[in-house]
């Protein structure tokens, strides 16, 4: 059959519904796919890498875009802002899945051998479209991949869940990276690559452009691996303002090694915890032998610190267990009571034909009534309690409220 290995993706956001029509749009050009014969289909595994919360954002995207003549594309979205109970089963699926070992076993997968036998396409995409919890503790093997840029870190991360339990050499590319990310296209008055990434707003971290092809060297561009991070350059010709990998080593260096102290603090600053005369950081651990037998590290690193407000909510079954509602856990009369409150207009749930295109379906979808019907039938649990304790999110508070699909997840509306 004839190969669309030069496969494009092209997604246009309009963000947060202002006035920036087609942000950034997104082009994958003549990749030669890695992909694997079977049954006289094509079938690739790969994951185009995404900063949350915009990942929900480009599925839809994708969804209204469909995919090209001759291609079927399968779309799985993971990201941490899944109910526990439906992110916990998307990453049992693809832990079988991305599993590669034995690079033919996939197909013996029935959720895959059933999918590639359903559709006529010649060529059969499984795409992941990912947040940055794809990095973390997950052991995948993609054929290739697409990322948009936030690190160096990242990058290397990525690039090592491309053909990871499939040693052997590579003839063709199987990794494209955007030049820039959607967020220099929102804001570009402010840092771009954060959260997850090591820029900063304030002058000494501020990069001069959001480009990568001058922010990485043409040796880092062209094989993507862990060196630009462990070997790093003499201090005098550091650039952290002019190269990816130089930012994330001097950004490490002041959190890691120990500072010139700075002038003495004020009397309100003592009050709040700061040592005098010391500029805090990891090294303080042992700079300061008996700093743990006070609370000073947790005043001035509050851990997982983040100065948004997030709501606490919850996916719980109507009394006829035939659906279920969006919840926020709220204070309840008695100290330490609490109680689940339904949250109104500021549920927005996405209409199932929104998350169905033309030659693109979901994959890995999952049936949160039927798990979670599972789940506490397992655990001897009503639907209620096993909802409580494993159906909820915590997500940033938002004014428009937020939009949620079981194959999308949650993210804010408007």
């Amino acid at each position: 059959p004839e190969n669309t290995g030069a496969y494009e993706i092209a997604a246009r956001l309009a963000l947060r519904q202002q006035d920036y029509e087609a942000a950034l749009s997104y082009l994958g050009t003549m990749l030669q796919l890695d992909q694997s014969a079977d049954g006289g289909a094509l079938v690739s595994v790969a994951e185009i890498l995404s900063l949350e919360p915009e990942a929900a954002d480009q599925a839809l995207a994708l969804y209204r875009r469909g995919a090209p003549q001759g291609v079927r594309i399968h779309l799985c979205v993971y990201h941490s802002q899944f109910p526990l109970l439906t992110r916990s089963a998307i990453e049992y699926r693809l832990d079988a899945a991305l599993n590669r070992r034995d690079p033919m076993a996939v197909f013996e997968l029935p959720d895959i051998r059933q999918r590639i036998d359903a559709y006529p396409e010649p060529d059969q995409l499984f795409i992941v479209l990912g947040s940055p919890v794809t990095e973390v503790g997950r052991d995948h093997d993609y054929d290739w991949a697409i990322v948009e840029p936030s690190s160096m870190r990242s990058l290397i991360q990525l690039a090592g869940r491309i053909r990871r339990h499939r040693p052997g050499p590579v003839e063709t590319s199987n990794l494209l990276l955007f030049d820039t990310n959607l967020r220099h296209f929102e804001d570009k008055d402010h840092a771009a690559y954060c959260k997850p990434g090591f820029e900063r707003d304030d002058a000494e971290f501020r990069l001069v452009t959001h480009r990568l092809q001058q922010l990485l060297e043409e040796d880092e561009r062209s094989v993507i691996d862990a060196r630009p991070r462990i070997l790093p350059r003499a201090d005098s010709v550091l650039r952290p303002r002019e190269r990816l990998a130089d930012l994330e080593h001097v950004r490490l260096q002041r959190q890691m090694l120990p500072q010139a102290d700075g002038p003495p603090p004020t009397e309100r600053q003592i009050r709040s915890g700061m040592i005098a005369g010391r500029a805090f950081n990891a090294a303080s651990h042992w700079r300061e032998p008996q700093v743990f037998l006070t609370g000073i590290c947790a005043q001035q690193q509050p851990f997982r610190y983040d100065p948004k407000p997030k709501l606490d909510l919850a996916l719980l079954p109507n009394e006829d267990e035939d659906d279920y509602l969006l919840h926020y856990l709220a204070d309840g009369e008695r100290k330490w009571e609490k109680r689940y409150v339904p949250i109104g207009g500021k549920a927005h749930y996405v209409a199932d034909a929104a998350v169905q295109g033309e030659r693109i379906a979901p994959w890995g979808e999952i049936d949160f009534l039927q798990a979670l019907a599972e789940q506490a039938a397992a655990m001897n649990l009503s639907w209620r309690d096993c909802a409580q304790r494993f159906a909820t999110v915590s997500l940033p508070d938002a004014m428009e409220g937020w939009r949620f699909h079981p194959v999308l997840g949650f993210t804010r509306a408007g």
